[in-house]
């Protein structure tokens, strides 16, 4: 299997946020907090994880990690090139995300 560092981390980082913000929408619904509610708590959570995953280190057994999330298929590891910040991209996926519900209405 290959590690490949590309530009289509991007494409699939900003989809795998989309689908969190989605995760997290569903669980806020249950919890019966209002459309503003549930896209402002999104919109700090996604921001605060993204920062996590591009600036973040986690301490474990003592010895400290730097989170990363990888893209793996059958024939390669996609992993970030390092010029790919998520949390650049997480109030705009919120934005999109909650409009695309409005439209729903």
């Amino acid at each position: 299997m290959k590690i490949k560092l590309n530009r289509q981390y991007e494409d699939l980082a900003t989809e795998y946020q989309f689908q969190l913000i989605k995760l997290l929408d569903d669980a806020l619904k249950e919890s019966s907090l209002n459309l503003d509610q549930r896209q402002d708590i999104c919109e700090r959570f996604m921001f605060d994880m993204g920062m996590l995953q591009d600036q973040g280190t986690i301490i474990a057994k003592g010895r400290p990690y730097q989170p990363m999330i990888a893209f793996v298929d059958s024939e390669e590891v996609r992993i970030t090139d390092g010029e790919f910040d998520l949390h650049e991209y997480a109030f705009g996926n919120v934005a999109e995300y909650f409009e695309s519900l409005e439209d729903r209405s």
